[in-house]
């Protein structure tokens, strides 16, 4: 039996249903194509990216993903000052502790 079928038959019995898609599969899906469930988006470290958009959705309107992943130790400073060691950026970087 196909997929097709066994979606066919189980529908014809009101039985709630779906398929599964693999995740290898899912750029060239036809529902996720349809509802727009993959967004491109442009990393300067990566280029273009296809992901997931999204979760919600309300009417028209469409939050938009936020930006790309900090790259590795982006915003060490500014977290270690948030917790209170700007003054000892210097000597954390003297030691190698950070970049």
């Amino acid at each position: 039996m196909t997929t097709g079928d066994a979606i066919g038959r189980l529908e014809a019995e009101l039985v709630p249903c779906g398929v599964v898609v693999a995740p290898a599969d899912l750029a060239n899906d036809p529902h996720a194509m349809e509802i727009g469930l993959l967004v491109d988006s442009e990393s300067p470290t990566f280029g273009r990216l296809r992901q997931p958009r999204h979760p919600t959705q309300f009417g028209a309107v469409r939050p938009a993903l936020g930006g790309p992943a900090p790259a590795l130790g982006e915003h060490t400073e500014a977290v270690l000052a948030e917790l209170g060691y700007a003054d000892r950026l210097a000597d954390l970087r003297a030691a190698s502790v950070i970049n």
